[in-house]
């Protein structure tokens, strides 16, 4: 019913929490598709200690980048249901089940919240989802409302894909992938590719992954290519 894909670079601190948070949850109609991207650490070997359970698949391949990385996932993908995480996050407890209880006939999208680290370890910020930001991306023409204003307004439900449901025949039907030429802004697009295919969606506060903020991502680090990759994003 759910696959869900998981690129692996260098989280060997913090893949098996990731993967034992995925296989313990109560909704157990699920795939778990785990794609090594180069690591050069033990990440590797973490995640084929999984594999003796039948649910869970590994892919290794060269490292070309997160992109690359959830296109081979989404490749192998057979779920009704796509969810993507990132390795050094996890999905709270029952959460599953709870986005599934949401889904209708009609449904293509489901957007959940998240909680993160920001502020005590002990007792996670709650991030809402704002639905206003859904109607304001999908309404209004992309052309006039969102490009001037996104790095004000960063809605999170483009600047993200983990934490939601995609349908995996709009994503089969319409090819929808990631551009692997970027190494930024890479979740937006593939988020309004899918968004110019559906017509209903549902957003709920439901908190669905537990957010780590790592020192050592991609986004955290400046460097001079991240605004080449911003301006080729404003030009796709």
């Amino acid at each position: 019913m759910i696959s869900i894909i998981v690129p692996v670079y260098n989280a060997q601190a913090y893949i098996d929490p990731c993967i034992e948070s995925v296989l313990s949850q109560s909704f157990q109609d699920l795939e778990l598709i785990l794609i090594n991207d180069g690591s050069t650490d033990d990440s590797l070997n973490k995640c084929r200690r999984w594999e003796t359970d039948p649910r869970v698949r590994v892919i290794s391949t060269e490292n070309r980048g997160v992109s690359h990385a959830r296109n081979l996932g989404l490749q192998q993908a057979t779920g009704s249901w796509i969810l993507f995480l990132d390795s050094d996050d996890y999905l709270l407890e029952g959460c599953l089940e709870r986005l599934m209880a949401m889904v209708s006939p009609d449904t293509r999208l489901v957007i959940g919240s998240y909680t993160d680290d920001t502020q005590e370890a002990v007792k996670p910020l709650h991030q809402s989802v704002s639905a206003d930001s859904v109607r304001i991306m999908t309404l209004d023409p992309i052309n006039h409302r969102l490009m001037p204003d996104f790095y004000a307004v960063k809605p999170l439900s483009l600047c993200a894909c983990w934490g939601r449901l995609y349908r995996g025949d709009v994503i089969r039907e319409n090819d929808v992938r990631f551009h692997e030429e970027l190494r930024l802004s890479e979740d937006t697009l593939f988020n309004l590719d899918y968004l110019a295919c559906i017509d209903h969606a549902v957003v709920t506060d439901l908190p669905v992954v537990y957010y780590r903020q790592n020192p050592v991502s991609v986004t955290k680090a400046f460097n001079p290519k991240q605004l080449f990759n911003r301006f080729r994003f404003f030009e796709i």
